[in-house]
């Protein structure tokens, strides 16, 4: 049974410099204190934008409307990743948690495995 997976990447684009909005993981697994994009799974009914509105409202307490659809990921045989981006105009999201995308790529160790094949597009895509 496939399970699938919503999450948003809130970004800014300020002086030719994409910033990414991550929060670190709290959890009793292995992954704990690394960092994340909020998201999690698509709940039986919703849609995978719903999904991923409503784990961005409760993982961060952001109300967003919309975001656009970047990529599907299928990971092993049985996770479908939807990856949303927001552009966070408004500054929705606290500007602590805002990293340079450069950064995030340079410290992989501290990013969550799966989010750093997404990282490593997201660098492509904003390098154009």
């Amino acid at each position: 049974m496939s399970i699938s997976v919503s999450i948003v990447i809130p970004y800014r684009l300020s002086s030719n410099k994409a910033l990414l909005w991550t929060q670190v993981r709290v959890s009793s697994d292995e992954l704990c204190g690394l960092r994340e994009f909020p998201g999690g799974k698509v709940d039986p009914g919703e849609t995978p934008l719903m999904a991923a509105l409503r784990e961005v409202r409760e993982e961060t307490g952001v109300m967003i409307e919309d975001c656009e659809l970047f990529k599907t990921y299928n990971f092993k045989e049985d996770l479908n990743l939807n990856v949303y981006m927001y552009n966070d105009k408004d500054i929705l999201f606290s500007r602590e948690e805002y990293k340079d995308i450069g950064e995030l790529s340079s410290n992989l160790d501290q990013i969550m495995p799966n989010n750093q094949i997404i990282l490593h597009d997201l660098y492509q895509h904003f390098k154009k």
